[in-house]
């Protein structure tokens, strides 16, 4: 896996080139308005939350194989995760370890 061979961005860059999850979106909808792809894709829905549980546990294996440089990027990449769970909060559910894999890395 890319973890294993010491690349723990691939992982992450492999979420933005396919747009995994729209988190640009979601950005755009919070400040004005636009529909989501969230929105506009409703069978999608369903793999969102397996998805972000995913995206959680990479934020998690970089957080701790990441020097202090690379605390910034992360640190922003967890507050786009946290802006795009507030705006589709009412579509998601997240379980419990997720939940507390994203709490841990808020702090």
């Amino acid at each position: 896996s890319l973890w294993e061979k010491g690349q723990p961005e691939a992982p992450l860059d492999l979420f933005d080139r396919e747009h995994l999850l729209p988190l640009a979106a979601a950005a755009e909808a919070a400040a004005g308005g636009v529909a989501s792809a969230m929105e506009a894709d409703g069978e999608m829905l369903v793999e969102y939350p397996r998805l972000v549980a995913n995206y959680v546990r990479i934020l998690c294996y970089a957080a701790s194989r990441q020097g202090a440089g690379a605390a910034a990027n992360l640190q922003a990449r967890v507050r786009q995760l946290q802006m795009y769970l507030a705006v589709h909060s009412h579509k998601l559910v997240l379980d419990q370890e997720t939940t507390e894999a994203l709490a841990r890395l808020t702090l």
